[in-house]
């Protein structure tokens, strides 16, 4: 038997004897046959060509071609990401201004909006991630908060997907990630001035703003008792040290766990009013010790690797030849060796199969990062 086959009906899908799937194996009627990352044997290539089958990348309409792990971005699909990104959030702006003045908000597009997102996460998540990767300079604090919560909706909704989560439950996250911290917007400061805290002058104050945020949402026509809930709970951590209750993880909505590590991970690596940058690759590494210590749900974690690798998409990294690459898409089967792209040749290379390796995550030297000690592994600092 020769070591590829070739599935003509899955879009030229290709089979490597002792390789690992790059991709889920489905049949015609999407029923899993064969999970990613599994090393199929002979027979089981053998039975693979005989049924129907496509991968799980292979979906609204595109082909399996369109999905392979060393193609580029669609540039046609950055683009609709662009205008998504900057349409949800005029609609969080829209939204903090029509609660101010106590005007109807305006989000019909809002179901939509994330329908498209979930297309598109469908159809590429490096693409989606890839497309959070700009800087937050140079914008007001209201237009960073507007901006930060796309990404966690984002975000999230690229977790769940990961994780299987229905249609309905992430858009419930997509809008709960969006309106999370309603309540910290300065333009609502006149309205809520004695009852919310936006900075730390009071921890205590500032610890119950979920709780405050959820109760504007109240005035938001469309939007359900599950989302207030999840807005509840978002900075809730599974061993019950999180705020605004302290509930413990069988006390939590599901979601809200999704919500709760993508949050941690934007405030890690974010440089807004509360902490400085911290390296990408660092982030998750930090991450993935909070959660073998119980203070993260374990499956969105793996979720959250399994999507974005421990070299987080769209950051850069060092390479054992010291030349720099940017991190491309993640390896279903290997977190420390992703798909890169060379930044001076463009070569996209797998690094799985190359003699290459990553020394170290990169940036521009006139962008500050912050590298974690070993000590600063215990400290906890995403809650800000």
């Amino acid at each position: 038997m020769d070591d590829k086959k070739d599935l003509k009906a899955s879009g030229q899908l290709s089979f490597e004897i002792k390789s690992p799937l790059e991709f889920d194996l489905r049949d015609q009627n999407g029923e899993l046959i064969y999970p990613a990352g599994k090393i199929l044997t002979p027979a089981e290539i053998e039975d693979v060509l005989s049924r129907g089958v496509r991968s799980a990348q292979q979906r609204g309409g595109h082909s399996d071609a369109d999905f392979r792990l060393l193609a580029p971005y669609d540039e046609e699909a950055r683009a609709r990401l662009d205008d998504c990104f900057h349409n949800a959030t005029v609609i969080v702006e829209g939204s903090v201004e029509s609660i101010r003045t106590k005007s109807d908000p305006k989000i019909a597009a809002l179901n939509e909006l994330f329908g498209t997102y979930l297309q598109e996460i469908d159809s590429d998540p490096a693409n989606v991630l890839a497309s959070l990767s700009s800087s937050l300079e140079g914008r007001t604090k209201d237009e960073c908060l507007a901006d930060r919560s796309v990404r966690l909706a984002v975000l999230g909704t690229t977790i769940a997907c990961t994780l299987g989560v229905n249609r309905e439950g992430c858009l419930s996250v997509s809008v709960a990630g969006l309106f999370h911290d309603l309540a910290l917007f300065e333009s609502l400061e006149e309205r809520f001035k004695k009852r919310i805290a936006r900075r730390r002058d009071s921890e205590d104050d500032f610890r119950q703003h979920p709780l405050h945020s959820a109760e504007l949402l109240h005035e938001i026509e469309g939007i359900s008792a599950d989302v207030r809930l999840l807005v509840t709970q978002v900075h809730e951590q599974v061993d019950g040290s999180g705020f605004p209750v302290g509930l413990l993880a069988a006390q939590q909505h599901p979601q809200s766990r999704i919500l709760n590590l993508a949050d941690a991970y934007l405030t890690l690596v974010g440089s807004l009013e509360w902490g400085h940058e911290i390296a990408p690759s660092d982030a998750m590494a930090y991450l993935l010790y909070h959660a073998r210590e119980g203070r993260f749900d374990r499956d969105c974690m793996n979720a959250l690797l399994k999507c974005n690798s421990i070299y987080p998409i769209g950051s850069q990294v060092e390479l054992d030849d010291a030349t720099t690459a940017t991190i491309l898409r993640s390896s279903v089967v290997d977190h420390l060796c992703p798909i890169v792209r060379l930044d001076r040749s463009h070569e996209i290379i797998d690094l799985r199969k190359s003699e290459r390796s990553i020394v170290r995550p990169w940036f521009e030297p006139t962008r500050e990062r912050n590298r974690l000690g070993v000590e600063q592994f215990k400290h906890v600092f995403w809650q800000r």
